[in-house]
């Protein structure tokens, strides 16, 4: 007489615990890549801001006082007023924020503006490039 089976031999188990332990180390690289990528752009967004708010401290102020290139985290009370939440956004990696010759840059992913190779400018100096 033939029995009944009822459920899964250990090998059939095994072979589908392996199959997504293979899927899945092919996914978790993509998916930190992925997270690497958005807090780059968030880092780039908050550049982008603090970009706005200088231009817009330069426009209001005289000669003597214009920002040109500066440590932004030590020029935060005169960018409060034109910053939303009256805070200097921070970078999600850690970063600081400098002004330079070619706007604003961080010390981790450096700046928002593409090179026409499309990769980003700035290694850390303050005029970019």
């Amino acid at each position: 007489m033939l029995r009944k089976r009822h459920g899964f031999t250990l090998i059939e188990l095994m072979i589908v615990i392996a199959i997504i332990g293979i899927l899945a180390g092919m996914a978790l690289p993509r998916f930190a890549k992925a997270r690497e990528m958005a807090k780059q752009k968030a880092c780039w967004g908050n550049s982008s801001n603090l970009e706005s708010a200088v231009e817009m401290y330069n426009m209001q102020t005289t000669s003597d006082e214009l920002l040109e290139s500066a440590d932004l985290g030590k020029e935060k009370d005169k960018l409060a007023d034109f910053l939303a939440g009256k805070m200097l956004p921070k970078c999600p990696q850690g970063g600081t924020y400098k002004l330079g010759e070619n706007g604003v840059w961080c010390s981790t992913h450096g700046s928002a503006k593409l090179t026409t190779a499309g990769k980003p400018q700035g290694d850390g100096d303050a005029g970019g490039e």
